[in-house]
């Protein structure tokens, strides 16, 4: 497809002065993380411009406070069951006034968010990285390159097509608040600990850990003087208590924590 506009070239290239961008990366976990360097290195180049990032609303936690995007706009998953938040959702998306869509998803849900918007330009992907027709509802389109290539090193590469050398800023994936952090120290107890995550995604089970491999673990930190901490979110606390159970005591399970504070207690490991 042919290059982005000239005068959308100009604002980028003047720091994105007056134009306002529309980031999309809906979820999961994971690949909201990994959306993340390219997005800071967005904000690094663009100074002036106004940056909003969709995201499915339980991810959205993670994005506020980390200077990335001056708004996170949240959509409800089940729009059929949360209509009216998805009327207020769509509200909010079109008085972002976007004038570019960078859709670093790629499926139909996040197509049509960038149409939604009333954004006039819309890149994303072509080939391998774009599924259900996606390719059809941009304006622009960039080839997705190598399959064997990871999402962090894609999406910055994504970033080129906007004159933006692919470069990742430094730092950590996520800014963690030092008194986040202390609370939940606290919380914990205090004194060093190892964090052990015996959980996956329903439709990645195959990638758990054996549940007497992690118990293992734990009592070799245990016995090394850390304590090890068992991580649990949504439908895993049954995992959690088996890793607990099989380490002979030898594991404490987390505390119920919302994503920002599971941030802070794995910052906080050693």
């Amino acid at each position: 497809m042919s290059a982005l506009p000239d005068d959308l070239r100009a604002l980028v290239r003047d720091e994105g002065r007056g134009v306002a961008v529309l980031v999309v990366r809906l979820g999961a976990m994971g690949d909201v993380l990994r959306a993340l360097p390219a997005v800071r290195r967005l904000r690094a180049a663009l100074r002036n411009a106004r940056l909003a990032w969709v995201v499915d609303r339980p991810w959205a936690a993670l994005l506020r406070g980390q200077g990335a995007v001056d708004e996170v706009l949240a959509l409800p998953r089940r729009s059929l069951r949360e209509a009216g938040r998805w009327l207020g959702s769509l509200r909010a998306l079109r008085a972002f006034g976007a004038d570019l869509v960078i859709d670093f998803h790629g499926n139909l849900r996040s197509g049509v968010v960038g149409l939604l918007s009333g954004a006039r330009a819309r890149l994303g992907y072509d080939g391998h990285q774009q599924k259900e027709g996606n390719r059809w509802l941009l304006t622009h389109r960039a080839a997705a390159g190598e399959r064997r290539v990871s999402r962090v090193a894609r999406n910055l590469a994504l970033l080129a097509q906007l004159g933006i050398a692919p470069e990742p800023p430094g730092g950590t994936v996520l800014a963690v608040d030092a008194a986040m952090r202390e609370r939940v120290g606290a919380r914990l107890g205090g004194g060093r600990y190892v964090a052990i995550n015996p959980g996956a995604s329903a439709s990645q089970a195959y990638k758990k850990a054996p549940i007497d491999l992690l118990a293992a673990a734990a009592r070799e930190a245990s016995r090394r003087g850390l304590r090890p901490v068992v991580l649990w979110g949504p439908g895993e606390r049954a995992d959690a208590r088996a890793v607990g159970a099989a380490a002979a005591g030898d594991a404490a399970l987390a505390p119920d924590t919302p994503l920002p504070e599971l941030a802070a207690l794995l910052a906080a490991a050693v």
